[in-house]
């Protein structure tokens, strides 16, 4: 799989991105990585150690996953990604609300889905293809009104050789979305659809046989826990988002099913 400390990305990268999230926004990630490092270096903060399958319900045959095990980052790859998360968070936020993201040129692709909200997509994006930890190709939102609010957030990357490298270690496992099926406005229709079935739908198909996604739990209202890069959020349930703090799936998304982890 992937290496750790990797890509190119060499200490004076990490410094200079740092200085970037120091200037730009509220460091949560980096900040406290640092903290944890210096306080207990043996363990990682959560969003460096899953311990989740990251799967959910996308099957994929065969599975480029298999046998690779989720856990702790090395402490260059923690400090990247958290650098990484602080960045995308700052992003992101600059559209808090679905009606937010609309009038600055976002358009929803995919309605309110259960586990994931929306997925929002920028209307002069040309989808380049290429990873860029700091910026999401994607917007989630917890409801389908203007005043839907930021849930969390995807990465639409290009690789024809398996999932692509991604963010740094090997806890981001990435998934497909193949035979996607859109209205000529860019509109869910449907996925594995045949190019024949999709054109009687009056669809425009997309094969997306080198396309991955991956999603990241770090809106801090929507942290997922046990593992920050699983594909559904449990409290995004399908007759809406759950915000009371005591129900169920807020355990869940700091354990995992079954309550099992950290």
């Amino acid at each position: 799989m992937k290496m750790s400390s990797r890509r190119g990305v060499g200490a004076l990268v990490i410094a200079v991105a740092a200085v970037l999230v120091l200037t730009a926004c509220e460091p949560i990630y980096t900040r406290a990585a640092l903290d944890h490092e210096s306080a207990t270096p043996d363990t990682r903060p959560w969003w460096c150690d899953s311990t989740g399958g990251g799967h959910g319900d996308h099957v994929m045959d065969p599975d480029p996953y298999e046998g690779v095990v989720k856990g702790e980052l090395s402490w260059d790859d923690c400090r990247l990604n958290s650098i990484w998360f602080d960045m995308a968070v700052d992003f992101a936020q600059q559209w808090p609300t679905a009606g937010d993201a609309v009038a600055g040129g976002w358009m929803r692709v995919v309605p309110y889905a259960a586990g994931m909200g929306t997925h929002h997509r920028r209307i002069d994006d040309e989808m380049d293809g290429v990873f860029r930890g700091w910026e999401p190709e994607y917007l989630m939102y917890d409801g389908n009104g203007s005043g839907a609010e930021l849930t969390g957030m995807a990465w639409w990357t290009q690789s024809a050789d398996g999932p692509p490298e991604g963010f740094a270690g090997d806890n981001d496992w990435w998934h497909q979305h193949p035979d996607v099926c859109l209205t000529q406005a860019d509109t869910w229709i449907g996925q594995n659809m045949s190019a024949q079935e999709c054109a009687g739908r009056g669809g425009v198909h997309y094969p997306n046989d080198d396309w991955w996604m991956a999603h990241a739990w770090i809106m801090p209202a929507w942290q997922q826990q046990f593992d920050v890069f699983q594909n559904h959020h449990a409290c995004l349930a399908g007759s809406g988002p759950i915000t009371d703090p005591a129900h169920a799936c807020w355990m869940e998304s700091m354990h995992g099913d079954g309550h099992a982890g950290h």
